[in-house]
């Protein structure tokens, strides 16, 4: 499968799966991220 399978394959999925953009990690600003890693690797 190519690289462009892969991408519409994840969309197809994301969208059975109602998934919103800030559902998506990389739709979110690179602020919001660094964030929610930085939380993430607190509760460890």
């Amino acid at each position: 499968m190519t690289a462009l399978g892969n991408l519409r394959w994840g969309v197809q999925v994301a969208r059975r799966a109602w998934a919103e953009p800030d559902d998506i990690l990389n739709t979110r600003p690179i602020d919001d991220i660094r964030r929610l890693l930085r939380r993430h690797r607190h509760a460890a």
